[in-house]
């Protein structure tokens, strides 16, 4: 039996016990050994005020700008690949990448489960998830439900992004990267004075353009090439000692083939058929965005005001059969403006009080138009449905940490919400209002050297909406989420952190099939649980030494959930209750090792080097929600070398070095047009590469 055998047989429970005792271990040994180094002091803005992230009560995942450059993170793919926790359902398409946290996600037709942020703004659909990242500060992913400083949509938790502030000096970068396929890649960026003290300004940009792994058996032609260009400037002005305005804009144009579904014989033929379709899937996004961030200081207090305006605009078309015969093709249209304002005024972080108290507004307009045609692109259309979508949240919302005593502290925090939906179908107007009342509270003791434990209930919920046409509207799902945790720094060489978690999501909003039209829509006849356990080590037992593993494991199943659905002999009423959800590994580990050095492969004490070892551990997930395909537990491994000297620096790298072969994603039995075959995305197979960078 082989290593990775070997891994495959022990349970995950075990990992996250051993991983404590050695934990424990190297907490100890780092007491006694004097080290050379540190490992790096970080700062997040995860509660919206300033904090070093030991000291939050709760589980969260930091990269700063170094992790991200060193892990050559650049798209949200990469991102999920060293977060355990974090993963999302591939569409392979740049619109529908619905993220999931500790197991719970969006599957159906409602707003997201996990909020994404950028620079404190929330971005509302999926399309967002699938940006390139670049020029980038910081990246914190919170665990679990944030509904009180971040409200709705956050009911597994969220992605918070901060992008780079413009600087007093002149400083920059160029960087460029080659991948087999072929995939290329540049981007840059600048930022300085133009009025010393007073007015700063930063610019950035990115372009990748990609060849394509596949091509079409039809006509030849790469069947998931790739050309994105994503732009963003921001302003710095100092109009006082107290008072920072901000502006800032963005804009992403995309040009995609996607939807790289193939057929396949079932969840183990990774070779499948050949691509074979008379249509292409092209997307088209175009994204636009502007914001203003007012900061001033009152005293001790500051109050903060955060204006923006998102544009998103998605254009795509999908040969629905996955062949070569002309049969159904499909299209979608969809507009989305987004316009939000946010108010904040937070206290000193003095003890044994501190507070934040604010308010939110956020308004989106949908416009979506959907098309069905019969023999392909440009045949008889079969169904077309327009829909003109508002929804409008306002909100009111209020946190604060009390100190009990020097080692007790209690928070607490109220959100109150009041949504509208208004949506207009072929000149049928439906109206409908939400008004929820979120909550997080917790409680932790912190102990010497660094040791705290804690424990919180949360309370949030996704809003209801409509569904297109003249389905039935659906109701709001709520979440109840108990966490109990510890996080411990004995010293600056070791970072140790762990909790348990169970979740409860009622009135789960999922798919049901309508019995007389067969459409797909969104119900709230589901009711999932969630337990699970996650842990986080790091360690720097040598200057030029670092460790990481971190990993989670869950059980996730419903607990209530009969529907009329198409199951895998067809149509009908069916009791899933405790069938497990679907695209929830049962466990996920990461593993991370960097060693450097000033000489070694060079020989030359003049450079810098960096050898970085990664691997990913995921167990057997189902494909849907009658479990009757699964994927099989997988293991990836990444390696990178890099060389570095005045602001130069290149690195080599092999990703899947051993060419693991798995789906990303699968639908089991898809019966269009004909019967007997399934469709599989393959996840990305062993590719290479080598990247370019020059700071200044």
């Amino acid at each position: 039996m082989n290593f990775v055998s070997t891994l495959n047989c022990v349970s995950p429970y075990a990992y996250i016990l051993l991983i404590a005792i050695v934990g424990q271990s190297s907490a100890l040994y780092a007491d006694q050994v004097a080290f050379q180094a540190d490992l790096e002091q970080i700062i997040v803005t995860a509660r919206k005020r300033e904090e070093n992230p030991q000291s939050i009560p709760g589980q969260l995942t930091v990269f700063t700008s170094n992790n991200l450059e060193q892990a050559r993170i650049s798209s949200m793919e990469e991102l999920f690949f060293l977060t355990p926790s974090l993963n999302h359902v591939v569409t392979s398409n740049a619109v529908e990448a619905p993220l999931m946290l500790r197991g719970v996600g969006n599957l159906a037709l409602g707003e997201p489960s996990v909020g994404f942020f950028v620079d404190g703004i929330y971005m509302g659909t999926d399309s967002y998830n699938t940006q390139e990242l670049f020029d980038i500060e910081r990246i914190e992913v919170l665990h679990g439900p944030q509904p009180t400083l971040y409200g709705k949509s956050t009911t597994g938790g969220l992605i918070n992004i901060i992008t780079k502030s413009p600087t007093d000096k002149l400083q920059g970068q160029l960087n460029a990267s080659l991948e087999d396929g072929p995939k290329y890649r540049i981007g840059g960026a600048i930022s300085g004075a133009i009025f010393p003290d007073r007015l700063l300004a930063r610019l950035s940009f990115s372009y990748e353009n990609f060849d394509g792994y596949f091509n079409n058996s039809v006509d030849g032609a790469a069947i998931d090439d790739n050309a994105e260009l994503g732009v963003r400037g921001s302003f710095q002005i100092s109009a006082s000692e107290d008072l920072i305005i901000t502006p800032s804009f963005s804009i992403r144009d995309q040009n995609q083939r996607g939807f790289t579904f193939r057929r396949v014989a079932d969840e183990r033929d990774y070779a499948g058929e050949p691509f074979n379709r008379n249509d292409t899937n092209d997307v088209i996004l175009q994204t636009q965005g502007a914001a203003l961030k007012v900061e001033y200081d009152i005293g001790e207090f500051s109050f903060t005001s955060i204006s923006a305006f998102n544009n998103n605009d998605e254009n795509y078309g999908v040969d629905l059969d996955y062949s070569a015969i002309p049969i159904a093709f499909g299209t979608i249209d969809n507009e989305t403006v987004d316009i939000s304002q946010e108010f904040r005024l937070a206290s000193p972080t003095a003890k044994p009080l501190s507070w934040i108290l604010g308010s939110y507004f956020f308004r989106q307009k949908n416009d979506y138009s959907q098309a069905i045609f019969a023999g392909g692109a440009g045949g008889f259309p079969l169904f077309i449905v327009e829909s003109l979508d508002h929804s409008t949240t306002y909100s009111l919302f209020g946190q604060i940490d009390y100190w009990l005593s020097n080692v007790l502290v209690i928070s607490g925090g109220l959100r109150l919400d009041h949504d509208k939906r208004k949506q207009n179908t072929a000149g049928l107007e439906q109206k409908k209002h939400f008004t929820n009342l979120s909550t997080k509270i917790s409680i932790s003791y912190h102990l010497r050297n660094n040791f705290m434990l804690y424990g919180s209930y949360s309370l949030a919920y996704r809003p209801g909406a409509y569904n297109e046409g003249n389905l039935p509207e659906f109701d709001e799902e709520k979440t109840n989420a108990f966490e109990i945790g510890f996080k411990s720094e004995p010293n600056n060489k070791v970072i140790f952190n762990g909790a348990v978690f169970y979740t409860l999501i009622k009135d789960q909003q999922v798919f049901a099939l309508d019995p007389l039209t067969l459409a797909l829509f969104t119900t709230n006849k589901g009711e999932g649980e969630i337990y699970g356990a996650e842990t986080s080590l790091f360690i720097k037992p040598a200057q030029n030494l670092e460790i990481s593993f971190s990993a989670t494991v869950l059980e996730a199943e419903f607990k209530k959930f009969n529907v009329f659905g198409v199951g895998p002999n067809g149509p009908g009423t069916f009791d899933l209750s405790g069938n497990k959800l679907q695209f929830v590994p049962e466990y996920e580990m990461v593993l991370v090792i960097e060693y450097e050095t000033n000489s070694g492969i060079l020989l030359d004490s003049n450079f810098s080097g960096r050898l970085r070892l990664e691997s990913r551990f995921a167990g057997k997930q189902q494909w849907d929600d009658f479990n009757s395909a699964s994927e099989r537990p997988i293991q990836v491994f990444n390696a990178s070398y890099a060389i570095e000297k005045n602001g130069w620096q290149m690195i080599i790298f092999a990703d899947n070095i051993l060419d693991e072969k798995y789906f990303s994603n699968y639908v089991a039995d898809f019966r269009f047009p004909i019967a007997g075959s399934s469709l599989g995305v393959r996840g990305k197979e062993r590719h290479y590469g080598l990247s370019v960078r020059y700071m200044f």
